[in-house]
């Protein structure tokens, strides 16, 4: 009998340590997608992304606290701000960046810096630095040797989707063929006549849009800070550093590549020493292939 309960539970640990390798494997990968769709395309490097998810999940998490106002419907508000954001932000300053400058990167991530500064500020005086969270779809479902929330699986299916939604868009129609021409060679893309001003502005709108989604999923299922986006934001970095910029396949081999390690060391340790791991990976890829694991094959 002890040994059949052993068995048990033992079972009970490995589905448990899968189903949290594929939740955050899925979430890390759609974070990743909108880096390295927008650095693959515009070579803008967003260093601000995680102050525009810490955006999404405070809009989400101030909808319900302050309005009373279901936070799914969160994903209609940041549709708009998102939008309008990364509109502005590519014809305000993007735009030069990638025309008139010709260190793009640079520029790009003095910009961003400077502009993830002030989003955090005014992000502690609007809701203080303390955490902060909402609980939405807490009921539990009880599956073969497992029990799960139903907000983590909400989570899981919502990021599949939009994972799937963006494959689809960028390699089964004309849009993602122009798009994937031009982070492939933008030269030769322009001398095909595709208006590289036209499918940067549309990069910039789906990057914004999805990292605002991401944050709204996130605020779902973990407490949110003002100062979050700094985590975000390095996690980002390394799912399109190892998935190749560009390379959607690539981020969400990536993702699942960080994701593993993360579960498995915080399982087998602890999560500091996980999170340590995570970001030990991330130095090595960058010394030893810049480029990413799964860049575009020239």
């Amino acid at each position: 009998m002890f040994k059949k309960a052993f068995w048990l539970y033992e079972h009970m640990i490995i589905l448990e340590i899968l189903f949290n390798w594929m939740l955050l494997s899925l979430l890390y990968a759609l974070i990743g997608l909108p880096m390295s769709l927008l650095w693959g395309s515009t070579r803008v490097v967003n260093v601000a992304q995680g102050e525009v998810i810490m955006l999404g999940a405070y809009t989400a998490f101030s909808l319900l606290i302050f309005f009373g106002i279901n936070p799914l419907y969160a994903f209609l508000v940041c549709a708009a701000w998102s939008s309008l954001l990364g509109f502005l932000l590519y014809k305000g300053a993007f735009s030069m960046f990638i025309f008139k400058h010709k260190e793009t990167e640079k520029s790009s991530i003095l910009f961003t810096f400077a502009l993830s500064n002030i989003v955090i500020n005014a992000g502690l005086l609007m809701w203080g630095a303390q955490l902060r969270g909402y609980k939405i779809m807490t009921e539990h479902i009880v599956l073969p040797g497992l029990v799960v929330s139903l907000n983590r699986i909400f989570v899981i299916i919502v990021c599949f989707a939009a994972i799937v939604t963006i494959l689809i868009l960028l390699h089964k129609t004309w849009f993602g063929k122009i798009v994937r021409a031009s982070i492939d060679n933008r030269v030769e893309a322009q001398l095909c006549g595709i208006n590289p001003d036209v499918v940067y502005l549309a990069c910039t709108f789906i990057s914004f849009l999805i990292t605002s989604f991401s944050g709204i999923l996130i605020s779902t299922i973990y407490d949110i800070s003002p100062n979050m986006g700094f985590f975000y934001t390095m996690i980002a970095f390394l799912v399109a550093m190892i998935g190749g910029l560009g390379n959607i396949k690539g981020c969400l081999v990536a993702g699942f590549i960080v994701g593993f390690v993360q579960t498995a060391v915080g399982y087998l340790m602890s999560g500091g020493v996980a999170l340590t791991m995570v970001y030990f990976m991330f130095v090595i890829i960058i010394c030893l292939r810049p480029e990413g694991i799964f860049n575009w094959a020239k």
